[in-house]
């Protein structure tokens, strides 16, 4: 695993800066703001949130999935496709990080495929700012395409008839890394991960 660490100033004002080395400008930041969100957001998804932007950014780290999509980019797409009056018609719809990644990924892959052109995406600490700027036309098109992909190839392996099957259709997509459930009370549905993309990491605004 890796840690994003992105330093801040305090600007005389009171506000919270990060450095836009693109620009040479100061950039609006709100991290306690976005945290907060990010809590939120996994709390309504059962604490199965983090696990899937963890999975999907080991898609991308590992795996060459839609490089060039920085961490705060994916990780709010994936965040607001989380909303509590979907588990008002289904109480179980992030019941756990397979129905969890199934659901918010196949949400995400209907979103983007609404929009052929970028979209805008609005800090959701309330900012104001946006983060637009950190991604191009191609950038996105290509990532649109990928999360298209993986979402087909997730509701495949999470709809296998079999327990062999699954198990091989998610080695397809996350490596062989990825084991058979050992235990009775593991879920059938997903295979065990035994590389580091199951750490334990916080949240925040990177990338």
């Amino acid at each position: 695993m890796h840690v994003d660490l992105v330093p801040y100033i305090v600007l005389a004002d009171g506000r919270e800066v990060i450095v836009n080395r693109d620009q040479n400008t100061w950039e609006y930041t709100d991290s306690q703001g976005f945290t907060t969100w990010m809590r939120t957001q996994d709390q309504t998804a059962q604490g199965n949130l983090r696990k899937v932007i963890r999975l999907m950014k080991f898609l991308r780290d590992h795996k060459g999935s839609f490089t060039g999509t920085r961490s705060v980019i994916l990780t709010t797409l994936l965040g607001n496709q989380v909303h509590a009056y979907k588990k008002f018609a289904d109480p179980s719809y992030y019941r756990d990080a397979p129905t969890a990644l199934l659901h918010i990924v196949g949400d995400l892959d209907t979103y983007l495929q609404a929009n052929e052109s970028k979209p805008s995406v609005a800090d959701p600490s309330g900012s104001g700012v946006t983060f637009d700027h950190r991604w191009e036309q191609n950038t996105y098109s290509y990532f649109r395409d990928r999360i298209h992909k993986h979402a087909a190839e997730i509701y495949d392996a999470y709809h296998a008839e079999d327990k062999v099957t699954s198990v091989r259709l998610w080695q397809g997509i996350f490596g062989p890394g990825f084991k058979a459930p050992v235990t009775a009370t593991s879920s059938a549905k997903f295979p065990v991960a035994t590389t580091a993309v199951t750490a334990v990491a916080r949240p925040g605004r990177a990338g």
